[in-house]
């Protein structure tokens, strides 16, 4: 008696289920819904449409020459002009975000020592980074720091030359 009963649940429990996804069906072939979807969708149509008139691939050109790369690279060239510097501390940094004319001591790309012999610091800038600062401080003296500005031009030059 329990399995009949469990056959003839089942069996309702299919027939309703078969019969909801026939009503669904049946709900899409009815006239007045469909033409209610097909503005919707006529109208998406347009849209994409009009876009795709507006932008081409063709109008995106890139040169066969560009990299495409994101970054770049700086190289940082010290060069002392004298030997009175025994000592010195150069910070490498983006400007303020406030003020693109001073630099942003929180926010430096290098930090490094300096001697009496030549260095050079090499850098990778992201593409948008178009202002640096070097702050130069000599240790043991009561100086104020020599600031050096680097803006990157048109020729997209790759070497700084910093004399101190």
């Amino acid at each position: 008696m329990k399995t009949s009963t469990l056959n003839s649940c089942i069996l309702s429990i299919s027939v309703l289920f078969l019969a909801a996804c026939n009503a669904e069906d049946e709900t899409t072939n009815d006239p007045s819904l469909s033409s209610i979807t097909g503005t919707a969708t006529d109208s998406q149509t347009e849209t994409h449409t009009d876009t795709s008139t507006h932008m081409s691939m063709d109008m995106l050109t890139i040169a066969a020459d560009h990299p495409l790369s994101s970054t770049s690279t700086l190289e940082v060239l010290i060069s002392p002009n004298s030997k009175s510097i025994t000592k010195a501390v150069i910070l490498i940094c983006l400007p303020d975000a406030d003020n693109n004319s001073i630099p942003d001591y929180q926010n430096c790309l290098s930090r490094s020592h300096l001697s009496e012999h030549s260095q050079s610091i090499a850098l990778t800038l992201p593409n948008h980074v178009d202002r640096l600062f070097t702050s130069i401080w000599e240790t043991g003296k009561n100086q104020a720091s020599q600031i050096e500005i680097w803006q990157r031009d048109s020729s997209d030059a790759s070497t700084w030359k910093i004399n101190i």
